[in-house]
């Protein structure tokens, strides 16, 4: 159920109290499929906020300054899954044959200065499909340790 801000109050019926220090952010909606309701498309690209209730979870979407919340009651969680970014490092070797032609000042300029690897992360991915609608979050590569947690505990065994 989308609620407007106006509705919030409702919040607290549907799935009761929130669970202290239990919220992450920092994703973004990526994709929404929905059979039934078109006013998900308005959301996508939204910065999303999850946060724990007693008997359900709360994501806030907001674009352009517009919030919006989905309550998701977690007996209608069909499947939650998180999935961590591929790292990968890449190893390269400068030359500088130009500047420098001593091999000994170029090796140590690779090893003291500067890096001869390259590090990247894919983005994270969390998928949550609902009763009504799929969902699919992504996050920036390296962003807390602590969403494995957090998301665990909705993933049915």
């Amino acid at each position: 159920m989308l609620l407007k801000p106006s509705e919030y109050y409702k919040i607290k019926m549907l799935i009761g109290e929130p669970v202290k220090y239990s919220s992450i952010g920092g994703f973004f909606l990526k994709k929404a499929i929905s059979n039934a309701d078109l006013e998900y498309l308005n959301l996508l690209n939204a910065k999303c906020v999850f946060q724990k209730y007693e008997s359900g979870l709360l994501i806030y979407f907001t674009i352009h300054n517009n919030t919006s919340a989905l309550v998701v009651p977690y007996n209608t969680i069909v499947k939650s899954m998180y999935i961590e970014g591929v790292e990968t490092i890449t190893v390269y070797r400068r030359n500088f044959p130009i500047v420098f032609k001593s091999y000994r000042i170029q090796f140590f300029l690779d090893r003291y200065f500067i890096r001869p690897w390259r590090k990247s992360k894919d983005s994270n991915t969390y998928t949550l499909n609902i009763k009504t609608v799929e969902l699919e979050f992504y996050s920036m590569a390296y962003s807390r340790g602590g969403a494995v947690n957090f998301f665990k505990t909705f993933e049915k065994k």
